[in-house]
């Protein structure tokens, strides 16, 4: 094989590689692993559970309802912003629809939970056009997006939620409490929304924030969900060499963070 792939990453933490160790120890990785054991797990009784059909994906590109809008040179889109990338999705979707890592719901979608991980750093603070637009509230807008963009009620879904998965001692810290509490997420977004006040555009806003935005912050659950207490979940369901493994992985995760 010309890229000797798999040794050149289990020999990444070497002193001499040319392969920075974070290359593949990180949060990434460590959620890919930990999604493919839950999604074999039978019957489901996680937070991050598969319901039957269901499907998983890795730094999957939601759609945003601030999209850059058809402006001249001369007349540029003060406003916009680009697609949201989630670290995982999970749920009764198709990726590629648009582009290969975009989403879009399934008909009759039952289930859809985005997952952004953690190993030491915080949710970023917001984009350059909204810089106090922070990650939490973009990427619940992102999901109600998804929803208006299928024409799915979120009403209609039995599972819709949107968790942190981090390390116990940041979690029980508070590291991520005010992002993620709910009230300033709706407040960030009508920030947002509001930011269009003045542009042909602000009508359409307001209608998706009323009709979209605000019933998907009623049923969604947004949490925290700790390594440590998913390795403990599966060490129980996995063979004890892959939960050791598992053990070691995260750790160097931790080292490497």
């Amino acid at each position: 094989m010309f890229l000797d792939l798999m040794n050149m990453l289990r020999n990444c933490s070497a002193s001499d590689s040319p392969i920075a160790p974070t290359e593949l120890y990180n949060e990434t990785w460590m959620l890919r692993g930990v999604l493919h054991w839950l999604s074999l797990e039978s019957p489901r009784r996680h937070a991050l559970s598969f319901a039957n059909g269901a499907v998983w994906g890795s730094e999957i590109w939601m759609h945003t309802q601030f999209a850059q809008r058809g402006r001249s040179a001369l007349n540029p889109d003060k406003l916009w912003e680009s697609a949201t990338r989630a670290d995982a999705v999970i749920g009764h979707v198709k990726f590629g629809v648009n582009t290969k890592r975009d989403l879009r719901l399934r008909e009759r979608a039952e289930q859809f939970k985005v997952l952004e991980a953690k190993m030491s750093s915080g949710l970023s603070r917001g984009v350059t056009n909204a810089p106090q637009y922070g990650q939490a509230a973009r990427t619940v807008a992102c999901m109600a997006q998804a929803l208006a963009e299928a024409n799915i009620h979120p009403s209609a879904l039995e599972e819709l939620a949107f968790y942190i998965v981090a390390p116990e001692e940041e979690i029980e810290n508070g590291k991520f409490d005010v992002e993620m509490d709910l009230d300033e997420i709706r407040a960030m977004v009508e920030q947002r929304v509001h930011m269009y006040h003045q542009e042909e555009c602000a009508a359409e806003k307001l209608e998706w924030f009323s009709s979209w935005f605000i019933p998907t912050t009623n049923h969604i659950r947004i949490g925290c969900v700790a390594w440590e207490q998913l390795m403990r979940h599966l060490s129980a369901r996995v063979p004890a060499e892959t939960a050791a493994e598992m053990q070691e992985f995260y750790n160097r995760c931790l080292l490497y963070a």
